[in-house]
């Protein structure tokens, strides 16, 4: 195929395009974060980890999480989950016989993508050639309470000294469910408000755990509910967001929105030519965001058009369904 083709993420959106790039001949990159961190990737960690302490939920476990439990616990139980899910993706990225590099990537003004540490020179990495964009989203707070004392996001819950008492998670699918049943397996008392789509895997592990959940529609919650006055701190994740911030990503000239989204083409291209995004990240475009498989066929279908329109070999007609 000539050029190599780096994807940048830790989406499920960039595994599809690492997979079926590796499985065309494609010369493939993969950057994964190890900081930066997607919501699906977060919710993979989060529905190994849970199942793993109901498993062994014996008397004495729980009793030992109830007198150990910290927010200092919770990061370390979570970043332990992280670390393993992060390993199995490198594992299985290596067997596509994609080269795998790990880092914080960002772009400068001329257009180069510089990796710490003097990893850009690695032989196998791309300064040019085309890039997918696939970091996923993250969770930011509405902060539409009345009382914002008590809203707090998860990054400030895990940023705490003490794990509040009584917990009520506002929305979040996977991540919001999953922070839910260990909280209550720690001995809080938590309570879990969906509103609208939510894992069902998941949500069914919270409520082993002893997690109160409740459907709200997403009008009622914003027209204000009254969560009870016992509630010591509401965990805010229903403003799910484009996590792009820490590409720098202005520096070309790939405005992300107030959503951290990009705009993107039908073919998901955005205003930088050869930069493209995928899955959580797109914005502005005719195709749907949910569909990480249909975001890499159109993206390695448009690539294969312009390698073909440059050789002048004849296009081949491809359907993306």
């Amino acid at each position: 195929m000539g050029e190599t083709l780096t994807v940048i993420g830790n989406d499920e959106a960039a595994i599809e395009v690492v997979g079926l790039a590796s499985n065309t001949g494609r010369s493939v990159v993969w950057i994964q974060s190890e900081r930066y961190h997607s919501s699906w990737i977060l919710s993979q960690a989060l529905r190994h980890l849970v199942g793993n302490l109901l498993s062994e939920n014996s008397a004495d476990r729980r009793n030992q999480l109830y007198r150990l439990g910290s927010p200092g616990l919770l990061r370390r139980l979570i970043s332990s989950a992280l670390s393993h899910e992060l390993q199995d993706l490198r594992n299985l990225v290596e067997k596509f016989g994609a080269c795998v590099l790990t880092g914080e990537p960002r772009f400068d003004s001329a257009g180069h993508l510089h990796l710490p540490g003097g990893v850009s020179s690695h032989p196998a990495f791309s300064t040019r050639g085309p890039r997918v964009v696939a970091t996923g989203a993250r969770y930011t707070s509405l902060s539409d309470h009345s009382d914002t004392s008590t809203t707090m996001s998860i990054e400030q819950l895990f940023a705490g000294h003490v794990l509040p008492q009584n917990v009520c998670i506002l929305g979040g699918d996977g991540v919001g469910a999953g922070i839910a049943a260990l909280l209550n397996l720690f001995g809080r008392q938590c309570s879990l408000i969906t509103t609208g789509s939510h894992d069902d895997a998941l949500t069914e592990m919270a409520i082993d755990a002893g997690v109160s959940v409740t459907d709200y529609s997403a009008h009622m919650l914003l027209a204000g509910k009254n969560f009870g006055q016992a509630t010591s701190a509401i965990i805010d994740c229903r403003r799910k967001v484009g996590s792009t911030s820490h590409l720098a990503l202005e520096n070309i000239g790939v405005e992300p929105d107030d959503q951290g989204q990009l705009w993107c083409s039908d073919v998901l291209e955005t205003w930088c030519p050869g930069i493209y995004g995928a899955g959580a990240v797109v914005g502005f475009s005719p195709v749907p965001s949910d569909n990480a498989t249909k975001h890499a066929l159109l993206i390695l279908s448009h690539l294969d058009g312009a390698r073909r329109r440059r050789s002048g070999i004849r296009p081949e007609r491809v359907a993306v369904h």
